[in-house]
């Protein structure tokens, strides 16, 4: 069953509905869409996007020697597309695009010299307004050194932050050191440039006051080990000292390295993780004063097996949120501001791999790869998975590979980008060749249960799953959509309502739901089904909306199998006559809900006996534990 963490949790729930306290549904504008965007050359996982206030999207990444640059309007439709062509795929670091006040900024590796790049393009038309390079000054005859840019930044002046590493080329890598650098917005000019000896960095941010924080990891030439590390710069002086430096030391953990930093308020929040000595690596998650760079504490996750962490976001009230790969499995877990862990156990996706991550004020988005094919889900302040989406880009194929590289929330709006492989036929030509770039609008779902005698609705709740029927046929070509599960609420009349997201491919939808119940009394199961699965089928996406009409549900299947048999018999003859704290009391054969097993319950069972549900329910679905 769903892994809802605690009866309380639902007993919590379900008091909201109740007593009929407002639930925020969101705005409809319009519904969501999927755009392909084809490269024929093999496209590197990482992909950069930021989005507009007007809903414009802005994607990035590498497809061969080209750096490419995309930009969606808020309905989809490709504005424009800039290509810069000398570039090179073969060092890891992470693809950014970034929106500055006046321009959208991308970061690469130039081909020739191996020299980090930034160049800059007019937002509105896509025109190149700058490029920069910048690399360390070798002989290219004698030496190879790759100036690898990390992450940038930008002020509120449109000035760019960038940070990396510099590596030497040869029969060993040898690190040189890190480097930041300022370039000035307007004309591209490098206004600014310090380098970091035995450093090297991952993530630059800005807070308010247009300071600037450096986070890595740096190499402690005593012990011969990594350190994770944060910097802090005061406006305008990058090449003056830092004004602090703060150090991670640990006897837990033999090397400590960053991934990930976000600056909220007066605080600095960075994700790394600790190799122990065996090999074993663990999840950090560690708090600095961002006055005076203080060590405020430091989270650790170890599940048992591998742990990396991912990436790093937090909301509005400053809960901290992190999504890392266990082993094969993806994680994602929450913390307050005083590094006290809210959820009692981590979200965990089976077999799936984590990429990016993104939080408003009550709602952590996910996104990353699930088998072969595209994800993202999304899991609330409690910590359960509202929904999960599956994204099978075109053409379906079982050797086809798709998967997101970013997810990004804005305004009740889920935009993600990622790749898909497209016409893969082999697993030797599963590379991805096509951008992908969804924007998920939400989708009110609606409808009138009939709960077949039931006699409390508002204490049911539904599961709900969202499928396109196998034969959908869009302009991207055949596409397989998957969304869900989500819990859904009835009211006393069984009426139910419920967000999903929209991605626009589709105009009709197939709705799986599957029924349970509350507990009736404290130490019953939180997860009790006695009804059959029911499918609707066909079901028009209208105006960001789908109406179910009116269901109905078939009562008796007291075991839960999908099937009402002479098993369900079996249980309600064991309990027929009890009540909650008799011996042999099973709130699976209270079948009406009225807190006792009578007649009542026998003759709704033998009114169904022989029904069977429909068949209609992923299996394998990674939220059901």
């Amino acid at each position: 069953m769903r892994n809802l963490k605690t009866s309380s949790t639902l007993w919590a729930i379900a008091s909201a509905v109740v007593v009929g306290m407002a639930i925020y549904l969101p705005s409809y504008a319009q519904r969501g869409w999927v755009a392909n965007y084809e490269t024929g050359d093999r496209l590197d996982r990482s992909i950069g996007m930021a989005v507009d206030a007007d809903g414009s999207v802005y994607v990035s990444g590498k497809a061969g020697g080209r750096l490419i640059t995309l930009k969606y309007s808020d309905n989809g439709s490709l504005m424009w597309q800039a290509t810069y062509q000398r570039v090179t795929g073969s060092y890891a670091h992470r693809t950014r695009c970034m929106r500055t006040p006046d321009g959208v900024v991308v970061l690469g590796i130039e081909a020739e010299n191996f020299d980090a790049l930034v160049v800059k393009y007019s937002p509105s038309d896509g025109g190149q307004q700058w490029v920069s390079v910048y690399g360390r000054e070798v002989d290219p005859k004698t030496e190879t050194v790759v100036d690898v840019p990390r992450d940038m930044a930008s002020d509120a002046e449109g000035n760019v932050y960038v940070v990396g590493d510099s590596e030497k080329e040869g029969d060993q890598r040898e690190d040189l050191g890190g480097f930041v650098i300022k370039i000035r917005g307007i004309d591209g000019y490098r206004i600014g440039k310090t380098m970091l000896e035995a450093i090297s960095p991952r993530c630059v941010a800005l807070d308010n006051a247009q300071s600037v924080y450096v986070a890595g990891h740096a190499f402690d030439n005593n012990s011969l080990v990594w350190r994770l590390t944060l910097m802090k710069y005061l406006h305008g002086q990058i090449e003056q000292p830092a004004c602090w430096q703060s150090i991670l030391t640990t006897n837990r953990y033999l090397s400590t390295y960053c991934s990930d930093m976000q600056v909220f308020g007066d605080a600095v929040y960075v994700l790394g993780r600790g190799t122990k000595l065996g090999g074993d690596e663990d999840v950090l998650l560690v708090k600095f004063q961002a006055g005076n760079g203080e060590l405020l504490w430091v989270a650790c996750v170890d599940t048992g097996v591998a742990d990396i962490p991912r990436r790093l976001a937090v909301d509005s009230h400053g809960n901290i949120y992190l999504c890392a790969n266990a082993g094969t499995d993806l994680i994602c877990l929450k913390y307050s501001p005083d590094g006290e862990p809210i959820w009692q156990q981590p979200v965990r996706l089976r077999n799936t791999s984590a990429a990016a991550i993104a939080a408003t004020s009550g709602v952590v988005f996910l996104a990353g790869q699930f088998a072969d094919d595209h994800f993202v889900a999304s899991v609330d302040a409690w910590g359960n998975l509202l929904w999960r989406q599956v994204y099978d880009g075109p053409p379906s194929s079982a050797c086809g590979i798709d998967f997101a590289a970013n997810v990004v929330a804005a305004n009740d709006i889920v935009y993600v980008s990622g790749a898909s492989s497209g016409a893969a036929t082999t697993y030797q030509d599963q590379a991805a060749t096509r951008f992908v770039t969804m924007r998920l609008a939400p989708m009110r779902i609606t409808g009138r249960v009939n709960l077949d005698g039931f006699l409390h609705p508002a204490r049911a709740w539904q599961d709900i799953q969202l499928s396109s029927p196998d034969s959908v046929e869009t302009a991207l070509g055949r596409v397989r959509v998957r969304v869900g599960p989500r819990l859904a609420f009835h009211d006393d009349e069984g009426r139910l309502s419920c967000v999903l997201p929209d991605c626009g491919v589709t105009e009709y939808y197939d709705v799986s739901l599957r029924a349970y119940k509350l507990p009736l009394v404290q130490g019953d199961p939180p997860c009790v089904t006695h009804w059959l699965r029911r499918g609707v089928y066909g079901v028009a996406a209208l105006g960001g909306a789908l109406d179910l009409g009116t269901v109905q549900m078939t009562n008796g299947d007291c075991d839960g199998d999908n099937e009402i048999t002479i098993l369900d018999f079996g249980l309600l003859v064991a309990a027929f006559g009890s009540m909650p704290g008799d011996s042999n009391w099973d709130t699976r054969a209270d079948v009406d809900g009225d807190g006792e097993v009578t007649l009542v319950d026998v003759a709704i069972f033998m009114r169904n006996f022989g029904a069977a549900g429909d068949d209609n329910w992923w299996e394998g679905d990674p939220c059901v534990f």
